[in-house]
This record gives structure tokens, sequence and C-alpha cells, in this order.
């Protein structure tokens, strides 16, 4: 299994469900291309750019502006855009297979899209309000809109919202929780618990079938709740100095405390698993744990919490492969290994031009690879390629487009196409 860490307005010409889908294959434009280059190469005998194959083609284009990456959630695309000087901002989603309008969803307060999961089944997307983060949920199916909730003050865990609010009660602080059943909209539970002072609250799926929500205060206590009916399973103190910082990573906890310690620990039962110190702050990245400090950062493996290595700074995502790790640097001409020997150049895809742009992560194709791409600016190419088992690249095809802000998973990719709208691609055998 490939793991990967990741270090790192406006409708012009709308289309939508009621104009007819643009569905083609890129043969039309590949010949053009290729009969231009000869063409070039004959008249003004310079060497031909490479074509574009046939093995990435086109499924479905929408001119458009989005705001930003187009969101893969199970089989739909989500696409964020929003008219100018508009205070509405709008989802469309489109099957991802073949590109078919499913839905719109529209929102008022809400300034964008900054990422989404799913849960249950449901889709969660994290946003930027005008008041600050928040959380909505939606359907896929119909895209109705279940939740349109501030953040950090909700946590959705399967089809259960759990919502947190603080009491103050004769000086001393509470957290009160409800939990809600998000497609009937009924108050399954309750629950008030004693806290030193405000916190967090996360999501976790610990173990399948047993989801809790950890409430936390900065004193140093937490408690797992289960999402589905509010029971209590445990509670603990989790930093004795007070917590500074906490993360969720794999089903585990992980809080930092002011003294500079950071501890793992199980979330039902909240026992601890190991603790060590530890930078001022520390993040998930992928699958592994990352400090954030700009000199001589970590990774830290999740598993022991024993330093990895030291990461450079250079590197824009840390790739898993057996006996090490390849990095995808900054310098477009390499992906560098770590632990290791090998270096692998885009020369062994087989052309003899380098692109001008680095490597970037767009996701996993059905076989869990890493699915990389690089772009060309002058002449526009796109090279699609692969990681194998090996850490060596295997190129799936390449578009005569220099895209952008692309997301890949199983056979698709989506891509911005800067301000020409976006693209559904897929990969053909």
């Amino acid at each position: 299994m490939s793991v990967v860490i990741d270090l790192g307005e406006g409708y012009r010409d709308r289309r939508g469900p009621e104009r007819p889908l643009r569905e083609r294959i890129d043969t039309h434009r590949n010949r053009r291309m290729a009969a231009l280059a000869v063409l070039a190469a004959l008249v003004l005998g310079v060497t031909p750019v490479p074509v574009a194959d046939a093995r990435i083609v086109s499924v479905a284009a929408y001119p458009y502006l989005i705001q930003s990456t187009p969101i893969i959630v199970g089989d739909l695309v989500y696409a964020v855009s929003r008219s100018e000087g508009s205070s509405v901002l709008r989802i469309d989603a489109y099957q991802l297979l073949d590109g078919l309008f499913r839905w719109t969803a529209t929102f008022k307060g809400v300034d964008r899209v900054s990422g989404a999961r799913a849960s249950g089944g449901l889709v969660v997307m994290n946003a930027i309000g005008s008041g600050g983060d928040m959380l909505l949920a939606i359907d896929p199916v119909s895209g109705q809109v279940l939740a349109e909730e501030p953040a950090p003050q909700v946590a959705v865990v399967d089809e259960v919202a759990v919502h947190l609010t603080y009491l103050m009660v004769e000086e001393e602080f509470f957290a009160d929780l409800r939990g809600r059943d998000l497609r009937s909209g009924e108050e399954l539970w309750s629950r008030r618990l004693p806290v030193q002072s405000p916190g967090f609250i996360y999501a976790l799926q610990a173990v399948p079938g047993s989801p809790v929500v950890l409430v936390t205060d900065p004193g140093g206590l937490a408690y797992s709740v289960e999402a589905a009916d509010g029971t209590l399973r445990s509670s603990a103190r989790v930093a004795a100095s007070g917590i500074r910082y906490a993360t969720t990573l794999g089903g585990f906890a992980y809080f930092g405390s002011v003294a500079g310690e950071l501890s793992k620990y199980e979330p039902v039962l909240l026992q601890e698993v190991w603790h060590r110190d530890a930078p001022a702050g520390v993040v998930a990245c992928g699958d592994v744990l990352c400090d954030d400090r700009d000199f001589d950062p970590e990774i830290i493996d999740p598993v022991t919490g024993r330093k990895l290595f030291e990461r450079s700074l250079t590197w824009q995502y840390l790739l898993a492969v057996p006996g090490g790790w390849l990095a995808v640097t900054n310098n477009p001409a390499e992906l560098s290994q770590v632990n290791s020997t090998a270096v692998a150049y885009l020369d062994e895809l087989g052309y003899g031009a380098r692109p001008t742009g680095a490597w970037s992560y767009l996701g996993r194709d059905t076989d869990d690879a890493p699915v990389l791409m690089r772009t060309n600016i002058a002449p526009p190419l796109t090279w699609f390629a692969r990681l194998d088992a090996a850490g060596g690249l295997q190129l799936l095809g390449t578009v005569h487009t220099a895209v952008r802000n692309c997301q890949a998973a199983g056979v698709s990719i989506v891509c911005t196409l800067g301000s020409d709208g976006f693209e559904i691609f897929r990969r053909r055998g």
C-alpha cells in the first residue's frame, strides 16, 4: 500500500444541467497538434514537440471558472464557484466516470471550501465563512444540505452531528454535547461534561463500529464519548502541564503538552501508547507526523514515536516505497530517494525535453499507486505518470494542455484549465 505525505470566482459562460454536456475524445486535438508539429519541422526545420497519445481521453469539459481544485469524493466530482459580485457560493456535482451533471447546492455566508471527505453515506466539507471555519454536510445522492455549522463546534461521525457549546454555571465551565441525526434532524442524546475552559472537539473512527468524539480542554483533560448515543467511554488527564495542541491520525489521538511532550492515545479508553519529547508543534501529514519547524524538521513514525529522518524543505511530497521513501522535490529534474540510491528522471519516460514544472501528486489509481503529473507551458503539454511498487515511474499518457490543480482517483483525472474552466479525463486500458 502506498503512503503519501503532503508537505507542502465567478461564472463566465456557465454550462449547467440545462445545457448539453460536451463529451469528446482528444483525437482531433492530438491530430491537429501533430500536424502542426510536422509542418513546423518541414517548413522551419525545427524538432517537432512530442505528440500527446490517446491513452488519456477527455470525458467532459465545462467552461466556467471554479474557485480551486475540483474535489473528488467517491464517484462524484464537486466544482465550487461563485458569480462575480455574488454572495452565494455554488457547489455543482458531476459523475466522475462520464461527467454527467447531478445537482447544485448553494450557500450564503460561505467564502470557500477547503476539503471534503465521506462520512457514512454523507459528504462532509470543510469551509471558510465570514465568521471563520465551517462544516457542511451534504447528501451526495440528492444534494440536500443537512448541516451548515460553525466549526469546531460540530463534528460529524457517520451520519450523526455532535454539537458542542460551553456553559458556565456557578463559575464552573461545562461542555454541553448534543447528538443529532443529520437525515431526520432528530436530537438523539445530550450530555454535560465538566471542563477547565473551552477546548477542542475531534471526530474519530477509533475501531470499526465504535466511533467516538474527543472533548478536551487546555488544562489537559480529555473525554471519549460515543457519537451514536452519547455514552461516556472514558476520561483521562492526557497532559499534566496542559494541552498546547492536538491532532488525530489513523484512529488515534496525539496531544502536545505545554511542557514540550507529545503523547499518543487510543481514543476509546484513552490509554497512552507512547510519549516523547517534541517540538513546538506536530501535525498529521499523510500517514506520518511532521513537526512544523522551519529548521531541521522531523518526520515522526506514528507507530513508535521515533524520528524517521529530517526532511528537506524542498520536498513537496513523500511517498513510501520498498526500502525507503521517495521525495518529490522542487527540482523539476528528479525524484530523490531517501534511504536508498535510486533516482528517477523524466528522461526515463521517453522524452528528451524536460518539462518546466515540478512533479505534483494527484491521488491514487485503482492499484493504490500514486499518480503524478508534470507540465510544460510552451509548448503546452502535460505528462501523467504512476509510481510503481519499486519506486519507478510509469507513463500513463499525455495531453496537449498545460493543466493545473488536478486530482486523480482510479482511472479518472480532473483538472482546472486556468481561465478556461475545468475538464474530466479518463485513462484508457
